[in-house]
This record gives structure tokens, sequence and C-alpha cells, in this order.
């Protein structure tokens, strides 16, 4: 099955997120890399749970370029939450552990590219990748405690044809 250039970006993602693990040099395991499915059942935020959202993929005609067939260019944003459940035993701060967890992602992000001097371009899928606000989320209703990565992924596609990525 083809896949759309968004959905390219989103899937190298995943993939890069599912590389944190201790044994890669990290500080801790994800316990899973997920996306929200189409029937919005609640994941059970567990310790290194991550949950990627994509948001809308809005037109930046300032990007676009001229052509037969023209390239249009798009950006979305992507937030990567990854939550922090401790022990009632636990001596440690959740903020030092939140922010870590932060780095960690942004580190994946950025390294475990093919090419890390690329690492903007998600297999040249996209044309720039702005990393954006790293928040620390608390929800006391059910003890859940995580922080948020939030980045803007910015593509081009043919006009007629979003399977086929344009630089």
């Amino acid at each position: 099955m083809t896949t759309t250039v968004i959905e390219s970006v989103a899937v190298e993602l995943i993939r890069r997120l599912e590389e944190i693990t201790i044994d890669n040099d990290y500080t801790f395991d994800a316990f899973d890399v997920v996306r929200p499915d189409r029937t919005g059942v609640e994941v059970n935020p567990t310790d290194g749970l991550i949950v990627v959202i994509q948001a809308d993929s809005v037109r930046n005609p300032e990007l676009d370029h001229p052509g037969n067939p023209p390239a249009v260019a798009y950006d979305t944003i992507f937030e990567v939450h990854c939550f922090v459940r401790l022990s009632d035993r636990s001596d440690n701060d959740y903020q030092e552990i939140q922010s870590d967890r932060g780095a960690q992602i942004i580190k994946a992000i950025t390294s475990e590219a093919t090419d890390a001097s690329r690492w903007f371009s998600f297999g040249e899928k996209a044309i720039n990748t702005e990393l954006g606000d790293v928040k620390n989320f608390s929800i006391s209703e059910g003890n859940h405690n995580g922080v948020t990565v939030a980045m803007t992924i910015t593509h081009r596609q043919d006009e007629n044809n979003p399977y086929n990525a344009r630089s």
C-alpha cells in the first residue's frame, strides 16, 4: 500500500521514538509508542508510554513551488507525550524526570535519523522541522504526570498526488 507523505513522516517519527531504550544509551525504556486509535479509546498511561498526536496539516502557501504539477507545502504539528508514573514509595522528583524525558525525546528525534545531519527531513519527506515547546503536565485525577514535546514539520507534495514528496 502506498503511504502519503505526512504518514511517512509520522511512521519515521515513531520509529525513532521506539529506539528509546536503556540498551541504546537512553535513560529510560519507552514502554510503547502509540497513536490514538480511531475509536478514541483512552490509553492506559503507563510509565514510559509515548503517545504521538498529529494535528491537521495546514497549507503554507509561502513555501509552495511552481511546476507541473505545482508543489504545495503543509505544516503539521506533532505532539509527543511521554508519561511519568512513579511508585508511591519513590523518592525521585517528577520535574527532574520530566525534564530528562523531554531531553531524551529530543535526542531520539534528532539523533536516530539515518543521517543525523538531516534529522529534520524525516527520510527526505519533510523540508523542515522546528522543535517547539517542551511542557510538563500533571493530571491530578489519575496521578498522570509527564512531558510533551511539540514540533512543526513542514513538507511539500505534488498538488495532485499526496503520495509524492517534493523538495
